[in-house]
């Protein structure tokens, strides 16, 4: 294996987490009529929601920011997986 293969992966992983995380603030949104119906919620309850998801998000960059400066970034990537897991 070249010393290029572990960057490409890396790249190719984390790309792949932001495809998958875009997608579903993107594809999700578009689907709220019939999940708002099944789950016997309003529009505006959906759209809360997603938006504390968006907002937990954007608190928790910094901090696990400053985590991946003064610890080991892998480290920090999989306890963040892990929250984000227990978190869906």
């Amino acid at each position: 294996m070249s010393e290029q293969a572990p960057t490409r992966l890396v790249v190719a992983l984390i790309g792949g987490s932001h495809l998958l995380n875009h997608a579903y603030f993107t594809l999700l949104p578009p689907i709220f009529g019939a999940l708002d119906s099944d789950l016997s919620i309003t529009a505006g309850q959906s759209g809360l929601a997603l938006g504390l998801v968006g907002f937990v998000v954007v608190a928790l960059q910094l901090p696990y920011g400053y985590l991946s400066d003064r610890y080991s970034r892998s480290l920090v990537l999989a306890c963040s997986l892990v929250v984000g897991t227990v978190g869906a």
